[in-house]
């Protein structure tokens, strides 16, 4: 798996994007210091999704290629996988990445109406919006 790929990909997308990430990951090495703390990580080509074990729950960061070509049913295998291991996952995803909020959205992450305001781009703060699912939401085969 190239993960630095993933870094590239990163600071490549639009300001807003590199704001944002840079509050985590501010160069080369703490991406790869990131990766390595992983519980899993999940490399779809176009998408990538990190996972964060949290005792009963998982942080999931989403990653995309700008316009990706999205597999939902991989990414609902990945949520079911999780599930076998998890009570429940969630993720931060910025108030303006409508794109990243739909694909959550579409595997069942449902925004909790929980916002977070941290970092800026371009002067203005960033509002972080949790979305979450449970796995007693589902019925998993």
């Amino acid at each position: 798996m190239d993960l630095l790929k993933w870094w590239k990909i990163e600071q490549d997308s639009p300001k807003w994007f590199k704001d944002a990430n840079s509050l985590w990951r501010e160069n080369e090495q703490d991406f790869i210091a990131f990766c390595a703390q992983s519980h899993k990580i999940y490399d779809l080509g176009e998408v990538i999704v990190y996972v964060q074990g949290l005792g009963d729950k998982a942080e999931i960061h989403f990653g995309a290629v700008p316009k990706a070509k999205v597999d939902i049913s991989k990414l609902i295998d990945i949520r079911d996988e999780l599930f076998t291991e998890f009570d429940m996952i969630f993720g931060w995803l910025l108030k303006q990445n409508r794109g990243m909020k739909a694909i959550a959205e579409q595997v069942g992450m449902k925004y909790q109406g929980v916002q977070m305001f941290h970092g800026e781009s371009r002067g203005k703060v960033l509002i972080w919006h949790c979305h979450s699912a449970d796995k007693n939401s589902f019925i998993i085969q």
